[in-house]
């Protein structure tokens, strides 16, 4: 018995004189350090405060402006553009690049799923609870998937990548696709009339349109081979539809007042 007992101690002290070695050899051995460099890029907007941030198909990584109400795209070169949402008060939170090849991201006072399109074009759905939208992920199913904080609830926002039928913005009705822009930044809407890569014609349409009106869809709504262009109030769910000659309005007209915010063009 005092045999074993001297055994197992001299097992045990071979054991704990190892483990003292490797330990002194691992304090006092320096370690190679890793190289970090750390790169930083001031947003345009002061006060912006970025906050979520994802990666697009193309390279570039986007990102939220909490303060600034803003979604932002820079390059891995650095080069930041910024894109207004059309809510003024969204505080926008997380993000993530969804199947569709948009950019879908969460606007928590503002109450709404959006997303953005890598040409900037932004789209917001109204939650139907008071939610205070925070987290936002790409669930297995292909479909967009968020937290509400203040609704208590998981929302899921489902959203097709099947093939879609091009509308072709012809807005002088000869046969060839048109441009239609907006600026990021005083919201006035321009059309280019195309001919190949060469601007024909076209011009200023609106000065400086109200951000809540968002244009929704264009398409021939009177049937005159000339394309026109919805719109929607984000604020009031009013639709309205513009009768296009080329880049001039020639006629408007209200498609409804007041659409349920659960109702979606689609």
């Amino acid at each position: 018995m005092k045999k074993m007992y001297i055994e197992n101690v001299v097992k045990h002290s071979r054991v704990f004189f190892v483990l003292f070695w490797l330990l002194a050899f691992y304090l006092v051995v320096p370690h190679a350090a890793i190289a970090v460099t750390i790169t930083e890029y001031a947003i345009p907007t002061a006060g912006g405060q970025p906050h979520g941030i994802t990666s697009d198909p193309d390279g570039n990584l986007w990102f939220t402006e909490f303060s600034g109400h803003k979604i932002g795209k820079i390059t891995t070169a650095g080069v930041i553009t910024e894109y207004t949402v059309p809510t003024s008060t969204s505080q926008l939170s997380n993000i993530t690049s969804g199947p569709d090849g948009n950019i879908w991201f969460t606007e928590t006072s503002g109450n709404k799923i959006s997303n953005i399109t890598t040409a900037g074009v932004i789209t917001e759905y109204t939650i139907p609870t008071g939610s205070f939208a925070h987290g936002i992920a790409v669930g297995s199913d292909g479909n967009i998937w968020f937290a509400e904080y203040n609704g208590n609830k998981i929302g899921k926002v489902t959203i097709s990548t099947a093939c879609t039928k091009h509308t072709m913005y012809d807005f002088d009705g000869d046969g060839i696709e048109d441009i239609l822009l907006r600026n990021s930044k005083t919201d006035d809407i321009y059309i280019w009339l195309m001919s190949g890569k060469t601007i024909k014609g076209g011009g200023l349409v609106v000065p400086g349109l109200p951000p809540d009106w968002v244009i929704k869809s264009v398409g021939d709504y009177n049937g005159d081979g000339k394309s026109d262009i919805m719109l929607e109030s984000t604020s009031t769910g009013d639709i309205v539809v513009w009768f296009m000659d080329g880049a001039k309005i020639s006629g408007a007209d209200y498609v409804v007042k007041g659409l349920p915010s659960e109702w979606q063009i689609q």
